[in-house]
């Protein structure tokens, strides 16, 4: 999945009980000699359920906009349909 030159994944995690389901974070990071940007609006979290063929953000309920950073996913084991994720900025 491509967004931009300056976001990609961070995490990925996959369903346990249906391998075609996938949840990907992408984070937005520039970094220079003297400079360095981490986070913005291209950073968020996107899911596949065809396999990675086609990706989807998810944007309902979750964080959006320039003050999202580094996010970390994990899905639930007592129920898989549960995604937790962690922001950070």
């Amino acid at each position: 999945m491509f967004i931009s030159d300056s976001t990609s994944a961070i995490d990925l995690v996959q369903h346990p009980d249906n391998s075609q389901i996938l949840y990907a974070a992408m984070w937005e990071r520039i970094r220079g000699l003297n400079y360095r940007r981490s986070g913005g609006d291209i950073s968020g979290i996107y899911k596949s359920e065809d396999g990675e063929d086609t990706w989807t953000e998810l944007t309902n309920g979750v964080p959006t906009g320039d003050n999202v950073g580094r996010i970390g996913l994990a899905i639930a084991k007592s129920n898989p349909d549960v995604v937790y994720v962690f922001y950070n900025k």
